[in-house]
């Protein structure tokens, strides 16, 4: 009896083991996926003129608004201000032409290269 619940018991550390490793791929694929996504767009330069890493954005902003991000870029109609402030290299004081500035601060030091 003790041999068949100490075999039940493993079968059940084998499963949630398995099922652990498996989410965490997926979770890692996700995040490759939305680095790509983001660096298709002019967010990823973006990131990098707050000087923010790509890899702790995706780490720390929650999914949610990283697609949020994402759908507001590809939606701005700002584009000349944004492309003169990106190619410059300028740093402007009032950045509120972008969609994501606001939000993209809110992050601060956690996303900081």
């Amino acid at each position: 009896m003790l041999y068949i619940a100490f075999m039940l018991l493993s079968l059940v550390v084998l499963v949630a083991l398995f099922y652990h490793v498996k989410a965490r791929s997926l979770q890692k694929r996700c995040a490759e996926s939305r680095k790509a996504w983001v660096k298709s767009l002019r967010l990823n330069k973006m990131l990098e003129h707050l000087g923010a890493s790509l890899d702790a954005y995706v780490k720390h902003v929650p999914t949610l608004d990283i697609e949020r991000h994402i759908q507001r870029c590809q939606g701005c109609k700002n584009l000349r201000q944004c492309d003169a402030c990106l190619r410059d290299r300028r740093y402007v004081n009032d950045m509120h032409f972008c969609p994501n500035y606001d939000s993209l601060l809110q992050y601060g030091r956690r996303i900081a290269k």
